[in-house]
């Protein structure tokens, strides 16, 4: 969906910018606020990706070891 959004919105300016080939100062410092906007969104979409992933990783090696190793007491207790 991010990736989609963003081409479309690149489309949109080049054609904006091949329709009214730099109609005025002000449309084009429009676009580049947008295209900044894009920019953003792609970063903080891809620090939540790490983030999540991160998240992730710290849960499997720290967690799951204590996990395992309390249902095996647990186990061991019950026989």
């Amino acid at each position: 969906p991010t990736l989609t959004r963003f081409t479309s919105k690149l489309y949109k300016i080049f054609k904006d910018h091949l329709i009214t080939h730099n109609t005025g100062w002000k449309k084009k410092t429009k676009q580049n606020q947008e295209r900044l906007a894009t920019q953003m969104d792609n970063e903080n979409y891809y620090k939540v990706i790490f983030y999540l992933f991160s998240m992730w990783g710290f849960f499997c090696f720290t967690m799951k070891p204590l996990l395992v190793s309390k249902l095996a007491s647990s186990r061991r207790k019950h026989s």
